[in-house]
């Protein structure tokens, strides 16, 4: 990433503090937390399902909490959603670079995983196959292929400004189905969810990762429920927890059930 834009994240990016991580329910979230685990030593202690918040059993409470791939109204997150533009704690590119709602089309068209290579100078691998995966999560291909030359350099800058230009080639020399193919072929569009108290990943046996190994022997406990709106606007209100624009005038969000 270029130092000019790095420099603008919030200061909770920059520190050796330790903090927990709360995992969503998707491929976006949980490769993002693995990376985390791995630059950071991370662990995943909370997991939010968009209608409820899980707390892993005998969490210290003292320590923070960074939402992972979770677009918070409040609070730390790394976040590739379109959402609350005021969150000055929010690692965000559209927010930081206040890429205003008019310019819906020009918002950051990768996934959180590949902010956080960015972010972190993470080298990126030498096989096609996982530099395809990487582009797979949350679609982070398909802007490239757009027929629309705007959209195409809208993409391409991005690249650039995240100094991500070796993803080229690869977008070269595939195409769209390819990259469909492999989402189908890695469950990469399947959700994470609990299950009797534990966290059911759709990648058993994927991973020879610690964090991934840990995880399957933690309880989670029920901390809040929350309700799912999807509207053209929202009246702003401290119950409002995850909110994210989806299109130009749909915003969806989920708040606290009393």
């Amino acid at each position: 990433m270029k130092k000019e834009l790095k420099e603008k994240f919030p200061k909770w990016c920059f520190s050796n503090e330790k903090f927990y991580l709360c995992l969503t329910d998707d491929a976006d979230s949980f490769l993002s937390c693995m990376l985390l685990y791995y630059l950071k030593g991370y662990e995943i202690k909370y997991f939010y399902d968009f209608r409820n918040l899980y707390r892993a059993q005998g969490t210290d409470t003292r320590t923070k909490c960074i939402g992972v791939d979770m677009a918070l109204m409040n609070g730390r997150c790394w976040d590739n959603h379109y959402g609350n533009m005021d969150n000055p704690k929010s690692a965000n590119l559209n927010r930081i670079l206040q890429i205003s709602k008019n310019r819906y089309c020009e918002k950051y068209p990768f996934s959180t995983l590949l902010l956080l290579y960015s972010y972190y100078d993470v080298p990126l691998p030498e096989s096609e196959l996982e530099r395809m995966i990487l582009l797979a999560i949350d679609g982070s291909y398909i802007g490239y292929y757009s027929k629309k030359k705007y959209f195409r350099d809208i993409y391409l800058n991005w690249l650039n400004l995240l100094e991500l230009e070796e993803l080229e080639g690869t977008l070269k020399r595939n195409n769209p189905q390819s990259f469909e193919n492999i989402i189908t072929k890695y469950n990469l569009k399947q959700k994470i969810y609990i299950k009797d108290k534990k966290i059911s990943l759709p990648w058993r046996g994927g991973f020879n990762n610690n964090m991934y190994l840990n995880l399957n022997k933690i309880h989670f406990d029920l901390m809040q429920k929350y309700k799912i709106s999807q509207n053209e606007h929202y009246v702003n209100n401290k119950n409002i927890f995850t909110l994210a624009w989806t299109y130009k005038n749909k915003v969806q969000y989920s708040y606290k059930i009393s």
